[in-house]
């Protein structure tokens, strides 16, 4: 009994130091965490001051600060869409003009159709086309819908922007796609979309893709109107767009889980 006495008094100590490891270990992983955050929150708001202010290459800087910390998800999730939603906000409320904000957008595009040419594109898998309403110049959304189905193993295939009607029914004709998915910002090029819409509905004839749509005149809309609109709204920006494809394909099971994780925070 005393030899066990012995032996407990020498390994409480340790177990102590053990648990005080941890502790601290734990302590200092949600300073790095909360230091972490901090830091890409004044990174967004640098990187959008910046771009106000047309200053390209410092923006570029100070975007790529980071990105070694972050994975390709995380670079499009928790910075470049949380940047494209801000500068939309700015544009909405008229505290920046047109000249501005497309600028702005074709400094984003550049950084989110270079995630997109790298991502894997699955030709064997079920096919989505994605693409700007006829008029509709502002793509981010697109693209990032179109990267997040790739990740997913979906073959998706972004169109462009100011895609014409008649070349997207015929498309949808000639490659008959699972899903289509379209976008539209402003007024003016939503009112162009919704005929579409009926449009893509009306002409199934046997086959029935899933038809989405989305974009920032949509996101305003009430959800009394949307639920008047054929076809399916994909949510108010891309990530959660992704999840409700991949949802209505029977698909969710191939989302990425920080993808779902991360979208109930926004």
């Amino acid at each position: 009994m005393s030899n066990y006495n012995n032996v407990q008094k020498q390994t409480e100590p340790t177990r102590q130091k053990s648990e005080q490891r941890a502790v601290q270990k734990e302590e200092a992983a949600t300073q790095v965490t909360d230091r972490y955050v901090v830091d890409l929150e004044t990174v967004i708001g640098d990187v959008v001051n910046l771009l106000v202010e047309r200053h390209y290459a410092e923006a570029e800087r100070q975007l790529y600060s980071v990105i070694n910390l972050l994975s390709p998800e995380q670079f499009l999730l928790d910075l470049l869409i949380p940047i494209e939603i801000q500068l939309g906000e700015l544009w909405q409320n008229h505290t920046i003009g047109v000249v501005t904000e497309h600028m702005a957008s074709s400094w984003l595009r550049q950084h989110v159709e270079s995630l997109l040419t790298k991502q894997q594109s699955y030709e064997e898998a079920p096919l989505v086309l994605c693409a700007c309403a006829p008029g509709e110049l502002h793509e981010l959304g697109m693209l990032s819908l179109s990267y997040f189905l790739r990740r997913a193993k979906i073959h998706a295939l972004y169109l462009g922007a100011n895609l014409p009607a008649n070349e997207l029914v015929t498309m949808v004709a000639n490659s008959r796609p699972v899903a289509v998915c379209l976008s539209a910002a402003t007024t003016s090029t939503a009112l162009r979309l919704i005929p579409l819409l009926h449009q893509l509905n009306e002409e199934k004839r046997g086959y029935a893709p899933i038809v989405g749509y989305g974009g920032r005149f949509f996101n305003l809309l009430p959800e009394a109107q949307r639920a008047t609109l054929p076809g399916v709204y994909l949510g108010f920006h891309a990530a959660v767009g992704s999840l409700i494809v991949l949802d209505k394909l029977n698909q969710v099971n191939q989302a990425l889980p920080l993808l779902e994780a991360r979208v109930a925070t926004y």
